[in-house]
C-alpha cells in the first residue's frame, strides 16, 4: 500500500508548476491617447486637452527570474528597448528609449504564470504638428518619461515559447522644445493592454544555493 502512495506523491510533485524565466521577449502595447498640454510662447501661455489617435509601444527585451528548483514564486527583472508611436492629424509623437521593470512572477498552474511588475522608461521624442486654420505648426525634439504597473498572464505552449496577455496603467510626461522658442509640455495617463511573445533558450529552472 505504501509503495503506490509514494509513487503517486512523487508524480504529483513532478507535475507541479515551477518558475523558469530567462526569456527574450517582444511585445506590442497600446495605451490611452488622452493628454493635457501647456504651450509657452512669446505671446503667452496656453493650456488645454487633446488626444492622440493612439499611443503604441513596441518592446524588445528580456525577463529574468532567480529561484530555486521547484519554487513557484520568484523576483522578476526586465530590460526593454522601446519604440514609441503616437499619431495625431498628419503628425504626432515618436521616439525611442529604454525601460527597466521589476516585480515578481508566480507559476501557479503548469504552463501558466502571472507576472506583476512596475516599470519606468526614458525616451528621446520628436513631435510634428501641422498648422491649421492659419495657425503655425509645431515641430521639435525633447524627452519623455513613463512609469506604471503591468500584469501579465503567460502561457508556455511549448518548452521554449510563451504567449502572454498584458494589462496595466501608466503615466507619462513629455517636454518638447520647438525651433521658434516655443515649448510644449504633455501629460497623460490611462489604461493599456498588449500582447507579448517570448522565447526561452532553456526551460530548466535555475538553482539558488
Amino acid at each position: 500500500m505504501r509503495r503506490p502512495l509514494l509513487i503517486l506523491l512523487l508524480a504529483a510533485g513532478a507535475g507541479a508548476a515551477e518558475v523558469a524565466r530567462r526569456d527574450v521577449q517582444v511585445a506590442a502595447e497600446v495605451v490611452d491617447g488622452g493628454f493635457a498640454y501647456a504651450l509657452d510662447s512669446a505671446i503667452g501661455s496656453f493650456t488645454g486637452e487633446d488626444a492622440f489617435d493612439r499611443i503604441g509601444f513596441l518592446r524588445l527585451g528580456g525577463r529574468w527570474a532567480w529561484t530555486s528548483a521547484g519554487s513557484q514564486l520568484a523576483p522578476l527583472l526586465g530590460l526593454d528597448a522601446e519604440l514609441l508611436d503616437a499619431p495625431l492629424a498628419d503628425g504626432g509623437l515618436d521616439g525611442q528609449g529604454l525601460a527597466l521593470a521589476a516585480g515578481g512572477t508566480w507559476a501557479f498552474a503548469g504552463p501558466l504564470a502571472l507576472d506583476l511588475e512596475g516599470f519606468i522608461g526614458l525616451y528621446r521624442a520628436s513631435l510634428e504638428l501641422p498648422g491649421a486654420g492659419g495657425s503655425a505648426g509645431l515641430s521639435g525634439d525633447g524627452t519623455m518619461q513613463r512609469s506604471g504597473l503591468r500584469a501579465r498572464l503567460a502561457w508556455s505552449f511549448t518548452r521554449h515559447w510563451t504567449l502572454a496577455m498584458e494589462g496595466g496603467w501608466s503615466a507619462w510626461n513629455a517636454d518638447i522644445a520647438g525651433g521658434d522658442d516655443r515649448t510644449l509640455t504633455l501629460d497623460g495617463s490611462g489604461l493599456g493592454a498588449g500582447l507579448a511573445l517570448a522565447w526561452r533558450p532553456s526551460a530548466r529552472p535555475g538553482s539558488v544555493e
